[in-house]
């Protein structure tokens, strides 16, 4: 009875030593950032020039209709070597396939300021995981230092509904910052599941009214909008995302409507 036993810990170790990747802890599934929203809404390919360390979201803003969300482009490497000449796992060489991001929540500043404001029980949102499902590969490793690579969109990592509680905020949503803790699961063409490092992403909350990239001067081919109609947005993907990405140039101030006129972003 000791035989079968036996074989199945070879093989099993045969199958470890065989999706051995090139990082420690065993976490050959890595994101690696989170990339900028393009003005055209396309995918940036991998190893942008731009990375973005914090996201910004201005929770009031009228283009999310009372229900903002936040999205985010994420680039995810696969360390897995590909080795297509292992008779038991020559599936490997195929990659892997991604099936969801989960998603949990912790509030990195103003905790004890939202505990006092009009919507206390946002503190709970620490208590909950989302999962958004999604269908993409990465391809295998060529080497410890060429991973395969995607670049994938993670729609409403703040979903709608957490975004309707944030916008009813108000004021009180200002210089807080959530803390989105991402986590990638995928299967590999074999069949053995994976998954990546948690991945934390800082998001700061605003309430601006209405987030415009408002330049006293500009010509109009840069593709920014003029201040004189409140209801633009700035040229972004989606109106009061990231806005930390905004600084105007050439000493130009950049300015925000809130509803009643308009301000410094402070």
């Amino acid at each position: 009875m000791r035989k079968p036993l036996i074989r199945i810990i070879w093989l099993g170790l045969i199958g470890v030593w065989a999706l051995g990747g090139c990082v420690e802890n065993d976490k050959s599934l890595v994101i690696i950032g989170v990339a900028p929203l393009s003005d055209t809404g396309e995918l940036p390919a991998p190893d942008p020039t731009e990375w973005l360390s914090a996201g910004a979201l201005d929770v009031c803003h009228p283009g999310f209709g009372g229900a903002p969300s936040f999205s985010v482009n994420m680039q995810i490497n696969n360390y897995i070597i590909g080795n297509c000449n292992l008779d038991n796992n020559a599936l490997e060489c195929m990659g892997v396939n991604l099936h969801k991001v989960v998603v949990s929540y912790k509030w990195l500043s103003g905790r004890q300021a939202l505990l006092s404001s009009s919507a206390p029980k946002l503190v709970d949102l620490e208590k909950s995981t989302q999962d958004i499902w999604l269908s993409a590969r990465i391809g295998p490793a060529s080497d410890c230092n060429s991973p395969g690579k995607t670049m994938s969109r993670i729609s409403h990592v703040i979903n709608q509904a957490t975004g309707t509680e944030l916008s009813a905020l108000g004021t009180d949503a200002d210089d807080l910052v959530l803390g989105l803790q991402m986590k990638a699961y995928g299967t590999t063409a074999g069949g053995m599941d994976i998954e990546s490092n948690e991945y934390l992403f800082p998001i700061r909350l605003t309430c601006l009214g209405l987030a415009v990239r408002c330049c006293t001067e500009f010509p109009e081919a840069s593709g920014l909008y003029p201040c004189t109609d409140p209801m633009s947005h700035y040229a972004g993907w989606e109106p009061g995302q990231d806005l930390a990405r905004l600084p105007c140039e050439d000493g130009y101030a950049t300015k925000y409507y809130n509803g009643s006129g308009w301000v410094l972003l402070p």
